[in-house]
Order: structure tokens, then C-alpha cells, then sequence
């Protein structure tokens, strides 16, 4: 059935607009109201009696009889027609979108028109129900063509056009350019423009809600004199949402058709030009959320970007999640790091965008009600969404986020080659970021583990290759893919720092400087840089930093991952996987640490080996000439920090022993009591007879160059060198909780008060306790030692009893003396054959004078038998002795 229409039946598409009472009408039935309300929809132009009439046709349990409809939309094929006098003939197929926030589609096919009224007419295939698009059929060709001579005239960076833009007159040269290259829009204006005609169809169709020359000749004019604004917003909006939904491209949607999501007064025209007329601010790339929420969103009645962005996905792609669906989207490279741990992967499995246990990348963007820090970059999501090339990637893990660029690291990021080159590195950094953070959940108890569920952005360094195939240091004018297409877009950089070339944090980000995340270093610095972020919050349980010690105490040599697995200074291995034969440290972090109690274990039994060693050495100098022992050993003292003219904290140095003092050395304690370390790494040049490190400084402890000292400071905080050598020690000999963070943390502070012991903190600007050596000792023994020498001594004599009364277990490892390969075997069955080969080796050195670490016979036998017992013990699973 065909029904005339007359331009009196339809002045206006939203005539009905939900106004009528249908069941007032002859023939409407009570359980077909929700119908009648759809024809509206369906049928914009018809009169409320015919819509009775087809609305009669639906079945009573038909989804058109039980939900809303919002919208419905023309398509050909997944394309949305947005032009349909221009593709009339090609419409196969409408979009119905229900309020339930559901789309369902129904294959039309072309009917016929009316010449007189300009209407189109379709049928729904397997209905008796026609459709109509929300739109006359004129030809208005004459309308368009002045339009499009008129508008061709536009020039992006036009007088006319600074004009409306409005650019700043104070601009920052690294950032801006005072030009519309401020906006990265791309090729987007090329786009617009050669696609004028087409457009301009568009909206005529989308703003046209009757017929007339009157309401013609007020389009045109609205247009004409908003030209600049008119071009201007829709580049802006073609770059930043032309955005899929699997095969549903939904720029059209979002910018000719405001209504769909439910707002009938929308006017794509007036949102067109807001955001040409808006200025600068508002067409820069970064400032798109608010953009959004101030005028896009006002049309279409979503209050977020993401609002839309999230219904959209739930409309098109009803089977995916937010993540799988930006995964799928983005041309980025994403990693995501789940967790190994059972319990934390379960939790990731949250498929609540705004949970902080989501770990999807989509989510760590978004999300920002994740506190400590406040997540700021959701303005990330559009680039992200509209990259025109894949070369940014996304790493993520329930700690941190991090983002780089494929042109930092190789100079034709184009070539599968090259990717797949960047995409392996990637790949291993991820694990080792998430292996990072897994550790630190298995250590912690619940309550900080939990802290560890936050966004930390760590961001890649801006020195990136060129197209001439140079890498600099760039800035967000650089004509290089990865600034033009993200960075520049976010406006996110940074200037190179003037001093640090590694990296540096500020307790919620990250900043790699010219070294790369992605390597084996970067990932080592990955680890320092995020105990700078967390560690007075997270890894010191809440306790801040131990008043006295600075930032970098706390990092390299302490709780960062060690640089490599062969790097022979006291410290941890998280994130290494490693079977290398010359390895000091774990070789599966993974499996070796589950808990703290694995922790605790691992340093307890490495220390049954290094206190062993030490004391090898330190028995076998004392057995040497004064002149040997000079040249062998160093005194460390302490120098310190004034406060109110008495001494506080402390710092290291170290010096030679003097005659008297060499002398006096008769016995192991005297070792211990006289504050003596070997020279050798410490200071590793017997010519140097003193050493001064300075406080807060970037130091690491050397694992095999014995460190007798029980150096502490009555007065505050200890030096560096003692702090961190101590530290390890409490590990080992009272655990994670019970010994290192009483010792690092202001755990005291509150204790220190109590006795009378208070100092000012610069930093927090009030008193707090000043914490010192004694306090700890007080606290962490309870009286079972009565200074830090005594507690020294007794770990010392715990290995050697056992040692002597012959509970080491035998062992074979490599080892020939001034053969650094030799891959001779030697069992261990004794602790008098270990000493026999101390004493063998020691000689040879004192012999050479081969006193430094990379020539010292001592050095090679002590890191030979250390391998050896470790692995013989499964990375120190169980104890170097027998029961």
C-alpha cells in the first residue's frame, strides 16, 4: 500500500516526536502502542492514522512492539548512507537502534519515489512494513555546487582562517608553531576538501528537516558565513572519529547523524561549527575530551567521549569487551601483561572497564577514577583509536603503562622485518615489566600488595630516527611519523634533561631520556625508576623513606632489579630469565620467588655462602704480611651531616689503615671491631688510599669483596655503602618485614620521638623522629645484641661452626688457578679444602700484586665457589649445610 503524502503531513521530521496518544485513534490496540511510537521512526512523514495503520502489521511479540526505537538508519551494505539522494538506488539494508542500547538490521529494498513530495519509499523484506529515510529527495544541485565554489575557497592557514582560530600569540617553539600544524590534523583537510560536494549533500540532508527555498536559502547562509568554521570542523571531526566497529565505520554516525543515540533536537550543522568556531583550544588534538563534553556531546546527549565510544561498542560489537575491541582497532602494538599469579589473574579477568584490576590496555587509558595517581591521559584514546600506522606500542601490566615509539629504535619502521624486530622486543620487555611487578605482589603483604594495582606511565624517550635516517632528540614539530601521529596529538614531551641521560621519575611517571625502554638496561632502569614512584608508599609498606637517606639509596644496589645477571653486587633478580653460566643471581625469578618466605630464604642461605667466603679471606690477609694487609684492606668510617652544629646523618668513606692499625689486627673480630672492608672494587686501586661516596649516591655493594664492618651511626641515618650492605644482611638474617623495613623506612620514626630523638623533615615540614642505628638494633634483636659489631660477629660465627664442624656439604665446581675458562672440575668435600685454596690464591695475588677485581685470583675462586654452591643448592633453595 502506498500512501500520498503532502508537504502539510511532515513540516517537520519530528512532527510525532512521542506527542501523540495513539491509542486515541480508531483502530489502535492497547498492546501495539510501543509499535506506533517506532513507525514514527520508520515512517517520519506519514500521518499518525497510517502509522496505526502499519505499526497494526507488527507482531505483538515482534522487539518493534516491546522496545523503543532511537534511530534508524540507511545503509548499503556496513557502510551508513548519510547521502541518500545519492544512493537511493543502493540502500539494501536499515539500522534500527533501540533504546535497550541494542541494533538490530533489516534488508530493504527500493520501492519507489514521489516526484511531488520527494519522498523514497522502501519495503522490509519479510514484513508487510515499508520505510522511509528521515529525509526529502531534492536534488538541490544548484544549492550544492554554491556551496561547494564557496567553500573551495577555504585555505587552512588563511588570514581569514587565524582569524577564527585565534592562535596564541606567546607560543612555546618546542610545541607549537602558531600554524594549523598545531593540530595534526593529517591528511584530514585534503580529505574534506576533495570530498566537498559529497559532504556538503550530507549535511543539507541532515540539516533540511522541510522543504522550501526559505529554509534553503538559511542552510546557505549559515554555511557561507561560517566557511572557515565550517571546513575547520569537519577536518577536526573526519581525523579524530573516523573510528571501526569491527566492520561498522562510525564517523558518518557520529558527525551527520547527532541523533542516533537518542537526542531528536540534535544538529550536526551546529556542531560542525561550534568546533570550527570554538578556537584554538578547542581543535587542539589533546584537549578532545572536553571538546567532546562541551559540544559533541551536547548533541548527542552522551555526557563522556567514552560514554559514546562505549555504546557504540556495545551496539556493534555486542560480543567483545572494551579491551578486545580497541585491541582489535588500534594500530598500535599492545601487550598485556596478566599477572602469573593465579589470584591477581583472576582478578584481571573483570571485564569493568573502571576497575583497577583491569589490565587491559583500553581500560588503563580510560580509566580515570584509579587513584595514586590520578590517571591523565584518556585524551590518549582518539589518536590511539584514528593511528594511521602501526608505530606505537602500548605495554601494560597491573602496575604501570608504558608507551613508546618503533622510530626510536629502527630507522624504516615499515618493513615486517624491522616490526617484527620491534614487536620481539616489546614482547620480552612486557614480561619483564609484569615479572616486576609480580614480585613485588608475591612479597608484599595484602594491603600494599594491593597498592600496586595503579597506572604509572613510563614514557619513552623522543630520540627518534628521521626520515633522512638521522636520530635526534625531537620535539612536537618534527616532521616524524610517531610526533605527527601520537605524540604531537597528545601533547605529550618533554625536554631533554640537561644532566641525566638515562631516565628519571617523578613519583607518578616515568621519563626515559636517550636510553631505550626496551633493553635489557632499559628494563633494569624500568625497575629503578618504579622504586622512585612507589617505594616510600608500596615497597616500604606505607613508611616513607628512613629520615636522612635520599631517593637514589633506596634504588641501584638496593630494591631496583639488578642490571644483569652477572653483575657481581649484592642485590635482587626479578625479571631475568637465565641459564648463563656466569650468573651470581637467580636464574628463574619466576619460580624462585613465590612469597616473602622465598625472599627471606634466598638471602638467608646466600649469605651462609658469602659470610663463609669472607671469612676465608678475612682469615688468610691475617695471616699475611703488614705490608700485604695494608695494601689489601681499607678502613670505612663514617663523615656527617651537620644539624644545629651536632652530627647527624651519616656518609662513607674509606681510607687507609695506618701502621699502628694494620698491626693491631690479630684475630677475625679485630676485623669486624676496626670497621675494615678489602680495597678491592671498593675502591679497586691499591694506589688509592682513600674513597669518599658521596650521600644519596649511585653506588652499588660488591658481592665478593669482603665487607667485615658493622660501621652504624648513633646520630641518624647510615652512609650509603653501610645502609645497603647492612640492609641485605637483616634480610638475611630476620626477613623483608621484620628486619629491612624497620631498618629503611620510617617504620621508628614515631618510636625515635618517644625517645626524645626528633629532627626537622624539609621535605614533609614538620618534626619527625630521627631514627637512628641503635633504635633499629633496639627494635628489630629486642636486646639480643647489644651493638651492631655483636650481631655482625654472630652471623659469622652461625656459618663458621657449622663449616668446622663439617655440616658443608660437598660440591663441585670449575675452577684452576690463573685459568679463567678452565672447565677442570674440583669437589668440595672439606672447609679445609676451601681454605687451602684461599690461601693458594691469596698468595698468587699478593705475589702479582694483582689486587683488583678484574686480575684478583681471590675475586675468581670466591664468585667460582659461590656459583658452584648456588647452583648446587637450586638458587639457594635449600642451605649450603647439612642439619
Amino acid at each position: 500500500m502506498a500512501i500520498q503524502v503532502t508537504i502539510d503531513d511532515s513540516v517537520s521530521l519530528n512532527l510525532n516526536q512521542y506527542s501523540v496518544n495513539y491509542l486515541t485513534l480508531d483502530k489502535a490496540q492497547a498492546d501495539h502502542e510501543t509499535a506506533y511510537y517506532n513507525m514514527e521512526k520508520i515512517l517520519p512523514f506519514y500521518n499518525k492514522e497510517l502509522l496505526v495503520y502499519y505499526g497494526n502489521k507488527v507482531a505483538t511479540d515482534d522487539k518493534l512492539n516491546k522496545v523503543r526505537l532511537l534511530d534508524v538508519v540507511p545503509m548499503k551494505d556496513k557502510d551508513v548512507v548519510a547521502d541518500v539522494y545519492a544512493e537511493k538506488a543502493n540502500i539494501n539494508k536499515i539500522m534500527l537502534h533501540y533504546a535497550d542500547g541494542t541494533v538490530d538490521y533489516k534488508t530493504v529494498s527500493y520501492l519507489e519515489d514521489f516526484k511531488n513530495n520527494h519522498v523514497v519509499e522502501y519495503t522490509i523484506s519479510g514484513t508487510d512494513l515499508i520505510y522511509t529515510p528521515e529525509s526529502f529527495l531534492n536534488d538541490r544541485s544548484a544549492l550544492v555546487n554554491d556551496l561547494v565554489s564557496s567553500l573551495s575557497s577555504v585555505v587552512l592557514d588563511s588570514d581569514a582562517m587565524k582569524a577564527i582560530i585565534k592562535y596564541p600569540t606567546t607560543l612555546n617553539a618546542d610545541t607549537q608553531t602558531g600554524t594549523a600544524k598545531d593540530f595534526y590534523f593529517g591528511e584530514s583537510y585534503d580529505q574534506v576538501m576533495a570530498n566537498l560536494e559529497s559532504n556538503v549533500r550530507k549535511i543539507l540532508v541532515a540539516s533540511l528537516n522541510g522543504q522550501g527555498q526559505a529554509s534553503e536559502d538559511y542552510i546557505k547562509e549559515k554555511i557561507t558565513n561560517n566557511k572557515e568554521a565550517f571546513v575547520l570542523g569537519l577536518t577536526y571531526l573526519n581525523r579524530w572519529y573516523d573510528i571501526n566497529f569491527g566492520e561498522m565505520n562510525t564517523k558518518d554516525l557520529t558527525i551527520f547523524e547527532p541523533d542516533f543515540l537518542g537526542n531528536d533536537a540534535a544538529s550536526a550543522l551546529d556542531m560542525i561549527l561550534a568546533i570550527g568556531n570554538g578556537g584554538y583550544d578547542v581543535l587542539r588534538a589533546h584537549n578532545n575530551v572536553t571538546t567532546f563534553a562541551s559540544i559533541i556531546g551536547k548533541q548527542n546527549s552522551q555526557a563522556k567521549l567514552f560514554d559514546m565510544i562505549e555504546d557504540y561498542r556495545a551496539l556493534f560489537l555486542p560480543e567483545m569487551t572494551n579491551n578486545e575491541w580497541f585491541k582489535q582497532t588500534t594500530k598500535a602494538y599492545v601487550v598485556e601483561g596478566k599477572s602469573l599469579i593465579p589470584e591477581v589473574a583472576a582478578k584481571q579477568e573483570t571485564t569493568d572497564t573502571y576497575s583497577k584490576y583491569n589490565v587491559g590496555a583500553y581500560s588503563k587509558i580510560v580509566n580515570d577514577t584509579v587513584s595514586n595517581p590520578t590517571w591523565k591521559y584518556n585524551h590518549m584514546l582518539l589518536p590511539l583509536l584514528t593511528l594511521p600506522q602501526e608505530n606505537i606500542f602500548i605495554i601494560t601490566n597491573m602496575n604501570t603503562i608504558a608507551i613508546g615509539s618503533y622510530e626510536h629504535y629502527v630507522d624504516d619502521y615499515s618493513t615486517v622485518e624491522n616490526r617484527d624486530k620491534v614487536r620481539q622486543m616489546v614482547d620480552l620487555a612486557a614480561e619483564r615489566q609484569r615479572d616486576n611487578a609480580d614480585f613485588w605482589y608475591k612479597i608484599l603483604d595484602e594491603t600494599n600488595r594491593d597498592k600496586l594495582f595503579r597506572s604509572v606511565l613510563n614514557n619513552e624517550g623522543y630520540v627518534m630516527y628521521g626520515k633522512d635516517g638521522t636520530k635526534s632528540y625531537r620535539n612536537l614539530t618534527a616532521d616524524v611519523d610517531a610526533i605527527q601521529d601520537f605524540y604531537g596529538p597528545i601533547n605529550k614531551w618533554y625536554r631533554e634533561h640537561p644532566s641525566i641521560k638515562t631516565a628519571f621519575a617523578d613519583g607518578s611517571e616515568t621519563y626515559y631520556i636517550t636510553y631505550d625502554m626496551l633493553t635489557d638496561y632499559g628494563t633494569a632502569l624500568y625497575t629503578h625508576e618504579m622504586v622512585h614512584n612507589q617505594d616510600g608508599d608500596i615497597y616500604l609498606k606505607g613508611y616513607g623513606r628512613r629520615n636522612g637517606q635520599g631517593m637514589e639509596v633506596y634504588a641501584q644496589g638496593l630494591l631496583q632489579n639488578v642490571f644483569n645477571v652477572t653483575e657481581m653486587n649484592l642485590g635482587f633478580n626479578a625479571v631475568y630469565n637465565s641459564n648463563d653460566a656466569n650468573r651470581v643471581h637467580v636464574g628463574d625469578p619466576v619460580a624462585r620467588f613465590n612469597s616473602e618466605a622465598d625472599f627471606n630464604e634466598y638471602y638467608h642461605n646466600q649469605f651462609d655462602v658469602l659470610y663463609l667466603l669472607d671469612y676465608l679471606e678475612g682469615t688468610n690477609i691475617l695471616a699475611q704480611s703488614d705490608a700485604a694487609k695494608k695494601a689489601w684492606l681499607r678502613k670505612i668510617e663514617n663523615y656527617y651531616v651537620q644539624n644545629n652544629g651536632a652530627n647527624t646523618h651519616a656518609g662513607n668513606s674509606a681510607r687507609a689503615l695506618t701502621d699502628a692499625e694494620v698491626a693491631s689486627l690479630k684475630s677475625f673480630n679485630d676485623l669486624i671491631d676496626q670497621s675494615i672492608i678489602v680495597q678491592r672494587q671498593y675502591v679497586n686501586n691499591p694506589a688509592n688510599t682513600s674513597k669518599k661516596w658521596d650521600r644519596n649516591s649511585y653506588v652499588s655493594v660488591p658481592m665478593f669483596a669482603a665487607n667485615f664492618s658493622a660501621l652504624s651511626n648513633s646520630n641518624g641515618s647510615p652512609g650509603d655503602i653501610m645502609f645497603r650492605r647492612m640492609a641485605f644482611e637483616l634480610i638475611a638474617a630476620k626477613g623483608y618485614t621484620d628486619g629491612f623495613v624497620p631498618y629503611a623506612s620510617g617504620q621508628l620514626s614515631d618510636l625515635a620521638m618517644e625517645k626524645g630523638s626528633i629532627i626537622y623533615d624539609t621535605w614533609n615540614k614538620k618534626n619527625t623522629g630521627l631514627i637512628t642505628d641503635d633504635h633499629v638494633l633496639e627494635y628489630v634483636f629486642q636486646g639480643q645484641y647489644t651493638s651492631w659489631a655483636e650481631f655482625k660477629k654472630a652471623m659469622f660465627t652461625e656459618r663458621l661452626e657449622k663449616a668446622a664442624a663439617g655440616q658443608l656439604k660437598p660440591f663441585t665446581m670449575q675452577y684452576e688457578l690463573d685459568v679463567a675458562d678452565s672447565t677442570k672440575e674440583v669437589t668440595i668435600t672439606s672447609f679445609e679444602q676451601l681454605q687451602n685454596l684461599m690461601k693458594e690464591a691469596m698468595e698468587a695475588d699478593i705475589q702479582a700484586n694483582s689486587l683488583n677485581l678484574n686480575n684478583s685470583r681471590v675475586h675468581a675462586l670466591k664468585v667460582k665457589a659461590y656459583q658452584a654452591l648456588m647452583n648446587s643448592t637450586n638458587d639457594f633453595r635449600t642451605s649450603i649445610f647439612n642439619p
